[in-house]
């Protein structure tokens, strides 16, 4: 393993914060999903508006669309964070299993990859540390 890697396990003191920044994502994310499902309810049809207009709304509702399964992913990963903070396995790489770092998890909370694992992609692997 090289130096470069290595990164502490989080303090209590830390885990603390990260847990309520967690708590704080968690609730602006379901705050953004609300107004993300709205926006990105079926364009009706039905309405007596110009052709560009419709294809505009169709757009506008695709593009919304888009960003709720953004929103939604996201929501997805604070959750899994929230289990792995649950089970005593948060700021824990899930690939390596070694230490996030307490800096890329301020940035990021629900970060399930230290930050090497997150630039090799999928399927690669790096040293375990068990």
């Amino acid at each position: 393993m090289s130096d470069d890697h290595l990164e502490d396990d989080l303090t209590s003191e830390q885990i603390g914060v990260l847990t309520e920044h967690l708590e704080k994502l968690r609730e602006e994310i379901q705050d953004s999903l609300a107004a993300a499902r709205e926006e990105a309810k079926p364009v009706d049809l039905g309405l007596s508006i110009g052709r560009i207009t419709r294809v505009d709304a169709l757009q506008q509702q695709q593009m919304a669309a888009a960003r709720l399964r953004r929103i939604e992913s996201r929501l997805a990963q604070v959750r899994a964070a929230e289990a792995r903070l649950s089970s005593g396995n948060y700021g824990e790489c899930v690939r390596c299993e070694l230490p996030i770092g307490f800096a890329r998890l301020q940035a990021r909370p629900e970060a399930p990859f230290c930050a090497r694992c997150q630039d090799s992609g999928p399927g690669a692997t790096a040293g375990s540390r068990r």
